[in-house]
Formats: C-alpha cells, sequence, structure tokens
C-alpha cells in the first residue's frame, strides 16, 4: 500500500523483516524524542529479528520505484501532536521498563517489552511530546513497487492475550511533520481490524497522550511508576480500531 505523505514523495507501508532489524533499531536510539530524562529508556535498546518476526511489524518507507498513482484518497496525513505517543506492552524491552516514545511516530516502548533481556521497543510516546504537527491533506494511493527506500517509521503490533497492544511506534527524526505517524496508525488500525480487534491497548509515556487522543484512543487508566525503572506514571488508552 503506498501513500502520499503531507509533505514529500510517496510513502510503502511494508511488512518489516528480519533485514530491518538494524535500521529499526538505530532509529529507535537515536529518537530525539527520548532525550533528556527519557534517554535510558533507549540506551542499548535493541529491535530484534525474532521480535520482528513474531509479532505484526511494518515499516513506512519511501517508494523507490514502480509507483504508479491511482486515483482515490486514503485520509488524512497530518498528524496534530508531532509524535505519536508511546506504545507500552510487557514483554520486550531490555530490564527496564518499555517506554515508547513517539514523535509523529517517533517511537514507543511499550509494557511488554520490559525484563526481556533486550530493549525491543521504544518509541510513540516521545514523538507526540515533541510537537510535530503536519498539516493534513488527505494522502493518495498508488502501486507501489519494491518499495526498499529509507525507513521513515514503523510500529509493532502485539495480537497476544489477554489484549492486542501498540508496542512501538517510531518516526525518524528526519521525517517527522510528514505525516508519517498518523499513515502508521491508520495502518495499524486496518491491521487489527483484520485480525478481529475491536481495540489496541497502549500504555504512553505522557508528552505523547495528545497524539493518541487525537487519533481517536481513550484514555482507560493509570500505569503507577516503579522506580528506578520508570519513575513516572503513565497514561493507559484504548484505540479503536474502526475506520
Amino acid at each position: 500500500m503506498a501513500y502520499r505523505a503531507t509533505h514529500g514523495a510517496e510513502v510503502v507501508i511494508r511488512r518489516a523483516t528480519a533485514r530491518d532489524a538494524k535500521k529499526l533499531t538505530a532509529l529507535v536510539r537515536s529518537s530525539r524524542a527520548y532525550e533528556g530524562p527519557y534517554a535510558s529508556m533507549v540506551a542499548g535498546y535493541r529491535v530484534g529479528p525474532d521480535y520482528i518476526d513474531a509479532h505484526q511489524v511494518f515499516a513506512a518507507v519511501e517508494a523507490v520505484e514502480g509507483l504508479v498513482e491511482a486515483t482515490g484518497s486514503v485520509g488524512s496525513a497530518g498528524t496534530t501532536a508531532g509524535a505519536v505517543g508511546t506504545a507500552e506492552t510487557t514483554a520486550g524491552v531490555v530490564g527496564a521498563a518499555a517506554e515508547t516514545v513517539e514523535a509523529e511516530g517517533a517511537g514507543e516502548v511499550s509494557d511488554a517489552h520490559e525484563g526481556a533481556g533486550t530493549t525491543e521497543g521504544a518509541g510513540a510516546e516521545a514523538a507526540a511530546a515533541r510537537g510535530d504537527a503536519s498539516r493534513g491533506g488527505p494522502a493518495r494511493a498508488g502501486r507501489p513497487g519494491p518499495g526498499r527506500g529509507t525507513i521513515l517509521g514503523f510500529y509493532a503490533l502485539l495480537l497476544t492475550p489477554p489484549e492486542p497492544e501498540l508496542d512501538l511506534l517510531f518516526v525518524a527524526d528526519a521525517a517527522q511533520g510528514r505525516g508519517i505517524g498518523r499513515l502508521l496508525m491508520d495502518h495499524m488500525k486496518a491491521t487489527a481490524r483484520a485480525a478481529g480487534e475491536d481495540h489496541v491497548r497502549v500504555v504512553s509515556h505522557p508528552p505523547a497522550e495528545g497524539f493518541y487522543t487525537s487519533v481517536g484512543a481513550l484514555r482507560t487508566g493509570v500505569i503507577r511508576a516503579y522506580p528506578p525503572a520508570v519513575p513516572w506514571d503513565r497514561p493507559e488508552l484504548s484505540i479503536p480500531t474502526t475506520p
């Protein structure tokens, strides 16, 4: 599936593969959404090949060839908060709580990543905290070629009991403001819907909550801090998957 982002060329959202592991890891570790007090969340973080193979991990990449534009609109590509927010789950992050920060889809570490010996997912929250505002405009669908261009962002959806969870959501710093975060969220909702899910849980980094609510998430609770791993409370939200 290809889209035209708010600013720039067409963007293809494709399934990530084990070969993308190093690039996804680098995207997480370099995210400015985790600067300052949040830096420890992504230090040494790793998105491994096994994790990519086991879960629904999709990457947004710039289309490099063979893209034939088609008519029609696939919805707004803009984000209003700048960062996609945090997706925290409990299975994957190395050692300490996995919080995700995402600036417009910049990245989140979910609770699911905690205590797994590898930092596997961090991001959506931080991006949201940065307030990257894309300026809307419908994305146009197209027919993608190989879609092996630069990775602009990615998400990881865990379709495991007791409920589906957005574990990671990151947008590269250089791709902020293009609506990549919102495109990834729309794709994530469609992926969950296809699996028969009507909602997706996300534990957000506090600054990213605004992004999530802007794409329809509803606050359902609070995950209390547990120092020293995670010294701050985090909002828990539910994202409806309805179009």
